[in-house]
Parts: structure tokens; sequence; C-alpha cells
């Protein structure tokens, strides 16, 4: 039986933990797919509003160069032009202070470059020396303009070009000399303010499109992609390696060749001379053939500036993968809850079975018990009643038969009651003081029948004086005639008990103790744990078939139990049991 129970709890605990880990790996692929499709649908709001703010950037800055296409001509028809549509710019635009100055670069005879400031009182262009912000352009419109090759600097799309370290829009443009000359190539540059980029106009791009509460921790950079300068952040950082991680990059303003690698194309064209010329396109050499691969894969897949995006503090990915671990932790939890519940259910359902194997063991023991008083008390009944019997000394027999049977139903119905009031809810028993010495004496007296009938050998040591404590002297007395029957029925073939009555402990501690010794053939050490439950019989007693209902050490527990006291059992095989009470002295009690 012991090895079928530990073989299938065994073969239980083997499957749950196959289950759990089958569940567990079915959990990880789900949150994976949750935390794969969460990270898409979070990354593609973040991206569509995104990609909403840099169209409306892109917006403005292509507003500002449509505004200021103008067709060539002489200077004074190019500052008339330019006159009427700052006007226009700076009255029908929300943002007019994105305009900061406008220049005319135009060649000179010996094939130098100058550039003239118009002024908007003398609504005029004004020679003027070449600031420092548009320098690194200086060589690169020399040449170009010089060979006639414009055509390079425009963006994709357009005849303007953005120069985002200035920042910049530079429009191609034609200026006449003088009346009846050639048109001849000249760019006008239209310059932004670029601190009021900054603190006014992606601040407030920011506030439409990243407002709360749909954004309340969405945090943006926006970088110089030539330069890696930082331009704007809603961080206090000073450089965009403070920015880390982003979960959503776009270019602003798509970009065809880049303001500042103008001065290397130029040189390439001069030093080719006409035939690169006619096939800039095909560089011959395979370093410039990178370089130009280069150049283009990144101006396709980017803009003059850099838009970057991610969740407050850290990145979408970062986020769901912490709510992933939460999910995580939540769902082991509760199969390992679930694992729980089902061990307990399993404990608990491997009990009742053996709570009911064990009654329905007192049933059949009880029954048996109950038969034989029970036949030999209507035999006896049935005798007397026919007048079978007429002898005196018969009639006295059968009293005596009539008087143990009828203690025995009386000692088997009261374990029977005590074992239910115990485990029912019930006022705990009155307790009063009394002489425990005494009180185990009365109980040899009320056994001297029954040791008498088995033939055993009693001896008794009971110190001297009264042993006081406080009890129920009915339920002690009940538990003493236990342990002495209990001697009795297993103490064969020695038929010798001893029975001993002493005081013992330390001061505050001091106990009775009352003890129960026997000569029998001694109690398996496996069993000794078990024999103060209730229904519960070694195996010796079930195959010697003793009487008995595997109540007794039962009762004698719950008695001591309610008497703050214990039971110890000692035993060797074919060496005799002892059984010993321990109650607390009267003293100790209170």
């Amino acid at each position: 039986m012991k090895n079928r129970f530990t073989l299938s709890t065994v073969a239980l605990s083997l499957i749950l933990v196959l289950s759990i880990a089958y569940l567990a790996k079915l959990q990880w692929g789900w949150l994976r797919s949750i935390e794969n499709y969460e990270h898409v649908r979070v990354r593609n709001v973040v991206g569509r509003t995104a990609w909403t703010l840099k169209t409306a950037f892109d917006d403005e800055i292509e507003s500002l160069e449509r505004c200021f296409q103008a067709p060539g001509g002489r200077r004074t028809q190019i500052a008339e032009q330019i006159h009427l549509r700052r006007e226009d710019w700076r009255q029908g635009n929300r943002w007019p202070e994105l305009l900061q100055d406008l220049y005319l670069i135009s060649s000179n005879d010996d094939r130098s470059t100058s550039i003239e400031l118009y002024n908007p009182v003398a609504k005029a262009f004004e020679l003027v020396e070449w600031p420092a912000e548009l320098e690194p352009l200086r060589k690169a419109t020399s040449t170009l303009l010089a060979e006639g090759w414009p055509g390079l600097t425009a963006r994709q799309g357009s005849t303007s070009r953005v120069v985002a370290s200035v920042p910049a829009l530079l429009i191609e443009t034609q200026v006449q000399a003088q009346l009846g000359a050639m048109l001849e190539p000249a760019w006008l540059v239209v310059r932004l303010d670029k601190e009021y980029l900054r603190s006014e106009f992606l601040p407030e791009l920011t506030s439409i499109f990243f407002s709360p509460p749909n954004f309340n921790n969405v945090e943006l950079a926006v970088v110089e992609t030539a330069s890696g300068d930082l331009l704007f952040s809603t961080l206090s950082i000073d450089s965009f390696d403070d920015f880390g991680r982003s979960d959503v990059a776009y270019g602003l303003v798509d970009a065809g060749t880049d303001g500042e690698e103008l001065p290397r194309i130029a040189d390439m064209r001069a030093a080719r001379g006409q035939e690169a010329r006619a096939n800039w396109n095909r560089p011959n050499t395979a370093a410039d053939h990178a370089w130009f691969r280069d150049l283009y894969a990144r101006n396709f897949h980017s803009g003059y500036w850099q838009l970057f995006v991610r969740r407050g503090g850290v990145s979408f990915a970062d986020e769901v993968a912490a709510a992933r671990l939460r999910t995580l932790r939540t769902s082991f939890g509760l199969l390992i809850l679930l694992c729980t519940a089902t061990t307990v259910i399993v404990v608990l359902a491997r009990r009742a079975q053996r709570l009911a194997r064990q009654q329905m063991n007192f049933v059949a023991g009880v029954s048996h018990e109950l038969r034989t008083p029970l036949a030999v008390l209507s035999a006896a009944g049935d005798n007397l009643a026919d007048c079978l019997v007429t002898d005196s000394e018969q009639l006295a027999d059968y009293g005596r038969v009539i008087q143990d049977e009828t203690l025995r139903l009386h000692e088997m119905v009261e374990n029977v009651l005590h074992v239910a009031r115990q485990r029912a809810p019930a006022p705990p028993l009155p307790l009063q003081p009394f002489d425990i010495a005494r009180l185990v004496e009365e109980a040899v007296r009320s056994s001297k029948r029954q040791l008498e009938k088995a033939e055993f050998e009693v001896e008794e040591e009971i110190q001297p004086g009264a042993i006081r404590v406080l009890g129920n002297a009915r339920a002690l007395q009940a538990a003493i005639l236990n342990l002495i029957s209990n001697a009795v029925k297993y103490g064969r073939p020695a038929r010798w008990l001893r029975i001993s009555v002493l005081t013992a402990g330390k001061t505050g501690h001091e106990e009775v103790r009352i003890r129960v010794d026997d000569r029998g053939p001694g109690i398996e050490e496996a069993e000794l744990p078990r024999l103060c439950d209730a229904f519960y019989r070694g195996r010796r007693a079930r195959e010697a078939q003793i009487k008995g209902s595997g109540l007794g050490l039962a009762v004698v527990a719950d008695v001591a139990k309610a008497h703050r006291g214990r039971v110890s059992i000692q035993s060797r095989p074919k060496g005799g049991s002892s059984f010993t009470l321990h109650l607390p002295l009267l003293s100790t009690a209170r």
C-alpha cells in the first residue's frame, strides 16, 4: 500500500511539473506575441504622430521656399519681388519670425562670388562681407557658378537647397547685371532664425502634436544630420548622446545633395574636366563610387534634420518588455497557485480517503466489538428467561458475565462519544483541583476484575503524599482506564504491567507522570507517530485480530491536550512498551 502511494505521488508530481512547464512555454509564446503586437501598435501610434509633426515642419519650410521662388531679372526687379513676397509672408504666416535675413549670391567678373543682404527699409540688396555662417559655401558656389552648374545644389523635386548648419534655404535664380546682358546664375539665400526655430517653432509644434493626456511621457529631439549637433529637445540636455535610444526617427525636409558636400563635388568636377562634367553621376574610381553611394543612401533615407522620439525615460521596447515581465510574474504566480491548489486538493483527497478507510475499519471493528457482548447478553437473557439456570452459583456467574459485557459496552460507547465531542465544537471541560494519585488507585481498583480475568500481574509505584492537579476527574479516569485496558490487550503473553505516579521537572515546570509499562511484543518504530490518531491500529494488532476500535490512545491524547499535557510513547520490538501521561501540577497549571 505504501509503495503504491509513493509511486502514485511521484507520478502525480511529475505530471504537475510537466504540465507547468508546458503551460509556461505556451504562456511565454503568447506573451511574446502580445509583446510584438503591442510594440508595433505603440510604435505605429507614435510613428504616425511623429510623421504628422514632420509633415507640418516640412510644409512650413516648403511654404517659405515657394514664397520666395522668384523669376530672374535685374537686381531691382528681384528686390521688388522680394519685398512683396516678404510682406505676404509676414502677414499671412503663423510663424513670421522664422525668417531672419535674405541674401543674394552672384558671380563677379573675376569668377569669384559676392553676397548682398536685402535691406527691407531701402527695399534693395546691399553688398556686404560674407557672413561667417555662410563661409563654407563660398568656395563651392564660386566654382559651380563659374562653370554654370547650379543644378547639383537642388533638392530632389525642387530648385532649392537647405543648409541645416546655418540654417538657410538656397533658391536658384538668375541675375541680369545690366540691361541687355545675359542672365547669370545666382542664389537667393533665405536665412532662418535658428534661435526662434529652437525656442518657439519646434516647441509649439511639439505641444500641438504630442499634447497630454495621450502623450504624457513622450520625449523628442531634433538633430542636424550632417554635424550631429542638437537643435532642440524636450529634455534639458546639451548633447544628443545624452538622449539615449529612440523608438521612432524621421528625417525633416527630404534631402537631395547635402549643402555641406558641395565643396567636395566642386573639387571633383574641376579635377575631371569636361568629361567628368558630362558624366558626373558615374564616378571613375571605387572610392568616389562608394562616396556617392553613401551620400545617396544617407540623403534618400534621411533629411537635413533628424527627429527622434522615445517614451519618457525608457523606450517603448523596454516598457513593453517590463510589462511582459510583470505579466510573466503574475502568470507564473497563478501557475504556482494552481499547482499548490492542485497539490492541496490531492493531499486532502488522499487524507479523506485514508480517513474514510479508517472510519470503515472503525465501523467494522465496532460492529465486531458490539456483536460479541450483545450475543453474550442475548444468550444469557434467553437462558434466564427460559428458567434454564436455577442454581445460585450459575446465576452469580451469569450476573458477572452480564456485568462484564455491560462494562465493555459502556467503555466502547464512552470512547466513541468522547471522540465525537473532540471533533465537534464544544465548551471546555470543567476543571477542579484533586489528588491524581487517589484517582489512579481508583482506576486500578475499577480494572481489578479485567486484570484478574486476564491473569495479569500488576505492580504499583505511587509517590507518597497528595499529588494535586487541576483537571476533570472523569475524563482523566477514562484516559487512565484506556491505558490499563491497552496494556491488557497488547501486553501478552508476559501478562505483566506496572503503573507509576511520580512528579518531575524543574521549579515552575513541575509535572506528574502517570506511566503504564507492559512486556508485550512492542511496537514498530514507524507506527509510533500515528498511534494516537483516531481509528488507527498497528499492523500486529490487525494481524493478531486483537479486539479494539483504535480509539483508546486517541482519547488519552485528547484528554492530555485538554489539560495542557501530552502523551509520550516508548517501545522497542520484543522489549515491551511504556505509555506516559504528562500533566502539569496544580501550582504550575495556575
